[in-house]
């Protein structure tokens, strides 16, 4: 068991972009006109902590437009405040625990989330999701958007949170289902 704690997954792309009249359509300027590379390196992995229960995280190393940035050096600033400038960047979308059990799971940390074929609710963001695994399944959703700039909620300061909620049946052919999302500042 204590091999397979750890899983790993990723992906390494490369693009090249060629813009032409992407903005105006006129083709008398080369104005929005872009030729590019860029890449992402994505690295996914899982730790198995006990039966159930899990971590969970999704960076991208080196993100960028080749020929954009000023380093080849890509590791942490240690003289910046932040940890991270731009030309030593390493970007974390996801990084969650998970407990999961015949008829629920509970996510915490900063996942993703979506509702209504990711057309109503499409966020990767920091909270909490708890699914129960009924014949219908029912979802809630809590999300801290942005404390406003203070951990005090007075006046000005106060939080942007979303809640939401949906619920699903799923049969052989078919599937139905109903949402509700709001976000209250």
């Amino acid at each position: 068991y204590a091999a397979n704690r750890l899983s790993l997954d990723g992906s390494y792309r490369v693009r090249a972009w060629y813009k032409e009249n992407y903005g105006d359509f006129d083709d008398d300027s080369d104005a929005d006109q872009q030729n590019y590379f860029d890449q992402r390196f994505r690295l996914g992995g899982k730790i198995q902590v006990a039966e159930g229960i899990s971590g969970h995280f999704r960076i991208d190393l080196s993100e960028a437009q080749w020929g954009q940035q000023t380093s080849t050096n890509r590791g942490w600033n240690r003289g910046s405040s932040s940890n991270v400038d731009s030309d030593r960047q390493v970007q974390v979308d996801r990084a969650y625990a998970r407990w999961e059990r015949d008829y629920f799971n509970l996510i915490a940390g900063q996942a993703y989330t979506s509702f209504g074929n990711q057309i109503v609710v499409d966020q990767n963001q920091f909270g909490f999701i708890f699914r129960l695994k009924l014949p219908v399944v029912l979802d809630f959703v809590y999300s801290k958007i942005d404390e406003s700039g203070s951990l005090n909620d007075d006046g000005d300061n106060g939080d942007v949170d979303f809640f939401g909620g949906q619920a699903t049946y799923k049969a052989d052919n078919w599937s139905a289902g109903a949402l509700l999302a709001a976000i209250n500042d």
